[in-house]
């Protein structure tokens, strides 16, 4: 069993390093670690937890960070992936009651299936690059308060990026749709071990309530893209299901409130169809936004983007065409063209 110590100071470091050597765990580049050692940052990421929350920490590498915020958080779960370290926080959680950890990969974690709690709920976090967006995905509709995350300057750079610039893709606009953001923290890239190519971010993200995202247009058809990662509705199809709804009063309705108002609607089309079919041919008037020029794919083909992103999944959208697309979106509904 390795034993573990709490990391003594040594000058302005923590003295993460000597510990690694002694116990000869070298730090792979693979899977971005790179410790938070600087005192001055490590006291800023625990000042930041809510003193009672229950937190789940994503990257808990040696656990020198864990034990402080065991300290001031009601429960602790702490994430992660690299089994090598794990006698090191099993004897962190030994000292705290409030503690428990799990080895394995945090994008994979079921935070949407997170108890929802009537106690502060946090996620913090020393994030590798490219699990932020699997990640940003799979805290979208999970029952927490806060999330704290620090990442390089790239991931700050690109969720604050608007649809014109180059830097604007998926993770930006899933951020933007769910999140309001915020950079509290900068940091050289001297305030971790082995230190990386550029500095750091800590960044405060706010899950948008879900009444805010339904009041926009907008953001309603574009959150219906984001949640349709991994499905094979195009584009076209989704838009167009959004704008249908929105003409029936059916687009910030809850999923609930959606169907009942479904099922009133088709039976009083029904009673129309019935009474009409009395007199010869139904009567299909009352559905004319279903055919012709005021079709919902009508209206998808004066958004002026190519039919090969139309008809693309989301998915399979880069971040150029997901420019494109956001751009046309908000054009076509700002002219009321959709």
């Amino acid at each position: 069993m390795i034993k573990y110590t709490p990391v003594a100071y040594k000058g302005e470091l923590l003295d993460v390093r000597a510990r690694l050597d002694s116990l000869r765990l070298h730090l792979s580049e693979k899977i971005g670690q790179h410790f938070i050692v600087d005192p001055s940052v490590i006291r800023k990421v625990v000042s930041l937890v809510q003193p009672g929350a229950e937190v789940i920490e994503i990257g808990a590498g040696i656990g020198h960070i864990s034990d402080l915020i065991a300290q001031r958080a009601g429960e602790l779960t702490a994430i992660e992936i690299d089994p090598r370290f794990e006698p090191l926080l099993e004897e962190v959680a030994g000292r705290h009651s409030n503690v428990k950890f799990i080895i394995g990969d945090a994008s994979r974690f079921p935070f949407q299936r997170q108890r929802p709690s009537e106690g502060f709920q946090q996620v913090l976090g020393n994030i590798p690059f490219h699990i932020i967006e699997p990640l940003i995905r799979k805290l979208v509709g999970a029952p927490i308060n806060e999330i704290d995350l620090i990442t390089g300057d790239r991931f700050a750079t690109e969720i604050q990026a608007g649809p014109e610039s180059p830097d604007y893709g998926k993770l930006a606009l899933i951020t933007q749709t769910f999140f309001d953001s915020e950079v509290i923290g900068s940091f050289p890239p001297q305030a971790a071990y082995p230190p990386p190519r550029t500095g750091f971010k800590l960044i405060r993200l706010l899950p948008k309530e879900a009444e805010g995202i339904q009041a926009e247009k907008d953001s309603r058809i574009l959150s219906r893209l984001v949640q349709t990662e991994g499905q094979r509705n195009s584009i076209r199809q989704v838009i167009e299901q959004a704008l249908a709804e929105d003409r029936k009063g059916l687009g910030t309705l809850s999923k609930r409130e959606f169907h009942q108002k479904n099922r009133s609607d088709f039976r009083k089309r029904a009673k129309t169809w019935a009474r009409s079919a009395n007199n010869g041919m139904p009567d299909f008037s009352t559905d004319r936004n279903r055919f012709g020029r005021h079709s919902p794919q009508a209206k998808t083909d004066n958004l002026g983007v190519p039919d090969q992103i139309l008809n693309s999944t989301f998915s399979k959208l880069d971040n150029s065409q997901v420019r494109a697309l956001v751009l046309a979106l908000r054009s076509a509904l700002q002219s009321h063209r959709i």
